[in-house]
Formats: structure tokens, sequence, C-alpha cells
């Protein structure tokens, strides 16, 4: 959920520091986009956190720049016809996926 997204964040740093892993916090925003894409051409963080809504919006976006992909609240994404957010979530291209619940 967006309200859980700098939640994750501030795990992230309290557990690995910010000199081991720096996690983007994705965030609905006018810059969103400018920001996948640097984060898609960029080195410098190699974790986004997100929302789901988030990711449906820019799914496009995102397509092909994860490796791994970790879901929480996977309860979220139980539907027996599929969702907007289990497409979009397939629709990212990563064949290695954690969910969580």
């Amino acid at each position: 959920p967006a309200t859980l997204v700098d939640n994750w964040g501030r795990e992230v740093k309290k557990w690995l520091g910010s000199e081991r892993l720096q996690a983007l916090c994705l965030q609905q925003s006018s810059a969103a986009k400018q920001t996948i894409m640097e984060f898609r051409h960029g080195c410098h963080q190699r974790m986004m956190i997100t929302s789901y809504e988030t990711l449906r919006k820019h799914a496009k976006e995102l397509t092909g720049v994860f490796d791994l992909l970790v879901c929480d609240e996977g309860h979220r994404l139980k539907s027996v016809g599929g969702n907007k957010t289990i497409d979009a979530l397939l629709s990212l291209g990563c064949s290695r996926r954690i969910l969580l619940t």
C-alpha cells in the first residue's frame, strides 16, 4: 500500500544501511516518470519500493527493469479471474517473484 512505501524504505535503511543498498521510494507524483527513467538508466539505486497503484500507472515504463519482484500484502492479489494489478505485475516481465502475506 502507498502508506507503507516510506516505511519499507526506512526498514531497508535500518537493516542494511545506506552504504550497502539504497532504495528508491517511488510515490505517485508529477515527477514519477522522470524518476523511473533515472532509476532505469542509473546504477546508484538498486531497489525500488512502490505501491500497487503507482506500479499500475507506470507499468509500461517499468517493463524489463526488475530481475526480482517482491510483493507485500499478497492477499490483495488473490483473484480467480485476474485484475489490473496482477496484469501490471505480469507485464513487467520479471520471472523471479516473491509474495509476502
